[in-house]
């Protein structure tokens, strides 16, 4: 049985400083047995601004990992979990490919007015464009604050597909059924970076 890996490597700025993390290992299984390791990358920018402060949620272990989401030559073992933003450390825990990562609004004293925070994303390459779908255009999410010891906050889950607060809409456009696509997009994903960066608005 032919097997594949993405290995997805984290770059995280965060504050003007930069931290490079361990990679996270998603197998794609074929009829015939090989092995290929692509690494890639996600940028996340934390940022203070109008009061606010936003914050990623172990923004240093944060990592994309695109895993074969046709899990027809899978083993039970080892389930197609598709395309998902994580944590590293995900394939020693069994992890069975929940999909977000957390990222925290806060503010200290009450907020006065509707606070909104907007995500917005893009690959470091218009190559990605061939393999990969992305929302582009900036993504709101209405943030609802809770106070503790003066500090109201408020946390948001980013998403690569649907369900969470702020949904990235990454999938493939054409999912590789074989080894030659899979090559084709190892080879044009190689050093690709996803970047996020948020801001918050207040409005009265």
């Amino acid at each position: 049985m032919k097997r594949k890996h993405f290995s997805l490597l984290a770059v995280i700025p965060a504050f003007v400083l930069v931290s490079v993390v361990g990679a996270g290992f998603a197998t794609w299984y074929w009829e015939e047995q090989s092995n290929m390791d692509l690494a890639a990358n996600v940028a996340i920018t934390d940022e203070v601004a109008n009061g606010f402060t936003v914050a990623v949620k172990d923004s240093k272990t944060a990592q994309l990992v695109l895993d074969q989401a046709d899990g027809t030559n899978h083993p039970e073992s080892d389930p197609a979990r598709g395309i998902f933003l994580g944590y590293t450390g995900w394939e020693e825990k069994n992890f069975a490919g929940t999909d977000g990562i957390t990222v925290t609004v806060s503010h200290t004293g009450e907020v006065a007015g509707t606070a909104t925070l907007h995500c917005i994303a893009s690959w470091s390459s218009n190559a990605a464009d061939t393999y990969l779908t992305l929302t582009k255009t900036e993504i709101p999410t209405a943030l609802t604050f809770s106070e503790s010891s003066g500090t109201y906050t408020d946390d948001v889950t980013i998403g690569a597909k649907t369900g969470k607060d702020i949904n990235l809409g990454i999938d493939y456009v054409s999912e590789p059924d074989n080894s030659s696509d899979y090559n084709s997009m190892k080879e044009a994903l190689d050093g690709l970076t996803l970047k996020l960066d948020f801001y918050v608005t207040l409005s009265e």
